[in-house]
Parts: C-alpha cells; sequence; structure tokens
C-alpha cells in the first residue's frame, strides 16, 4: 500500500478593489503563488516583471496599471503594509491580503 501524504492547505482571501477571492493554497505558498492560482483559474489577471534583487514587482492588476506620477497598486496583509514584496510573503492560515490602487509617490 502506497500511502500518498496529504498536501496541507491554508485558507487565504485575497481583496483586489474590494473584490474578495477566497483560496486554499499550499502551505509555505507566497503571495505571488496566491495570484498566481487566482490567475490560473481566471479568477484574476496581473502582470508585472521579476527583478533580482527585489523579486517580483506587479505593474498592473485586471488592466489597471502602474503611474509612476498618480496611482500604483499596493498591497496590505491583515490591513498592515505589506511587509517584503509578493515573492518574498510568505503566507499563513487566514491571511487576507489586499491590493488598493492608491495614489502613492515611491
Amino acid at each position: 500500500n502506497v500511502v500518498t501524504p496529504v498536501e496541507e492547505k491554508i485558507n487565504v482571501a485575497m481583496i483586489i478593489d474590494g473584490i474578495r477571492y477566497e483560496a486554499a493554497i499550499k502551505s509555505g505558498s507566497t503571495a505571488y503563488d496566491l495570484m498566481s492560482l487566482l490567475k490560473t483559474e481566471n479568477r484574476t489577471n496581473f502582470s508585472g516583471k521579476n527583478y533580482s534583487d527585489l523579486g517580483f514587482f506587479v505593474e498592473e492588476i485586471n488592466g489597471a496599471k502602474n503611474n509612476p506620477s498618480g496611482k500604483n497598486w499596493l498591497y496590505y496583509v491583515n490591513g498592515q503594509p505589506a511587509p517584503v514584496g509578493v515573492s518574498n510573503y510568505k503566507l499563513n492560515n487566514n491571511d487576507v491580503l489586499e491590493w488598493k490602487y492608491e495614489n502613492k509617490s515611491f
């Protein structure tokens, strides 16, 4: 008898522009993995660029692009500004990630 280990999943949510997406994802996944999962399921769309020193940087979500002199996509974890980029943030069970399109200059 071969026993396949059950992949441990955690429950997380992502809010984009006020729309909440619930997901169960493999333990140890990053915020980027969650976005990729939602994209694969055709629930949302995004694009961006990978920077070797910073990781993945989101440049556009659902057709709304970052504007250096105007609004940009910023993400929050459980109501707080994200501590690290999306490819470096490891998800915890019941995390709520929220993307907000805000006027913010860098």
